[in-house]
């Protein structure tokens, strides 16, 4: 009869090892299929980031060129100005030798427009 308890017994244990063994693998599997699903999640994240970095990469580039175009671009209007600056000046000279010639023909031949002009271009040319 002690025989016979022990063969129940050792029936018992191994239908519990084995509904253990069952249960373990479960509980291994989702752990996998969890961690798999994670390491998805990770992947998507970190491809997402690097298309940010790449955008905003992008983005810097694009605003040093920015900045780099607008200070070519005021050198090159500060260097139109000096020379709108230098016609304005002989055009000026040559108004203001104008005007002298005409004080020197008589002063009556001077308009008040005319002094009113070189008054106008005086002032500008100050600035």
């Amino acid at each position: 009869m002690v025989s016979a308890d022990l063969f129940k017994l050792s029936i018992v244990d191994f239908d519990e090892e084995k509904s253990l063994k069952k249960r373990q693998d479960v509980i291994q599997t989702s752990i996998d299929n969890a961690l798999g699903s994670a390491q998805i999640v990770l992947d998507n994240v970190n491809h997402h980031l690097q298309d940010h970095q790449d955008t905003l990469s992008v983005a810097e580039e694009s605003a040093r060129r920015t900045k780099q175009s607008g200070s070519t671009l005021q050198k090159h209007v500060k260097q139109i100005s000096k020379q709108h600056g230098s016609i304005f000046s002989e055009h000026y000279a040559a108004v203001a030798a104008t005007t002298c010639e005409a004080m020197a023909d008589g002063p009556q031949l001077l308009s008040s427009n005319s002094c009113a002009l070189r008054s106008s271009l005086s002032s500008i040319c100050s600035m």
